[in-house]
């Protein structure tokens, strides 16, 4: 975290321009989840200490997903939408069983990156080349630390 902020000047500039490689964070006019220019799947760099059958990917999307302001929680469309985008991105007919996926989206206290929106998607057991394909082939940020 010191030698990215000292590096790009913060946190934010790294995972824009580095790991999302956007220019821009402004959405097209499209609706949630149609444009794959609006929304990137990346490994998580500063993942949880799990399980190593468990793969922790992020969705990074330019557009936000509105949260209840009295309890935090995704509103109910959005929790719908995502749900949604996680089965047929992650479950589809070549993908995990739905039973070994989970996903969720921190509460704005919780957030590492608050500038830009996303959630965590847990996967158990995901086949390399599965990752490869929803990931667009990233790899995660340790494996490529002596890049930086």
């Amino acid at each position: 975290m010191f030698k990215l902020k000292q590096q790009y000047g913060s946190v934010l500039t790294f995972v824009q321009q580095e790991r999302l490689h956007w220019e821009s964070t402004s959405p097209s006019e499209a609706a949630l989840f149609t444009n794959p220019s609006d929304y990137r799947i990346l490994f998580n760099d500063w993942p949880y200490g799990i399980d190593p059958d468990i793969t922790h990917l992020v969705v990074w999307t330019k557009f936000l997903l509105d949260d209840d302001p009295i309890t935090g929680f995704l509103t109910p469309e959005h929790h719908e939408l995502i749900e949604k985008f996680v089965q047929e991105t992650f479950c589809d007919k070549d993908g995990i069983n739905r039973k070994d996926v989970i996903w969720f989206k921190n509460w704005k206290s919780l957030k590492s990156v608050h500038a830009l929106e996303h959630f965590h998607v847990m996967l158990y057991q995901a086949p390399a080349e599965f990752l490869q394909r929803v990931t667009q082939s990233d790899k995660p940020l340790s494996e490529m630390v002596e890049d930086l």
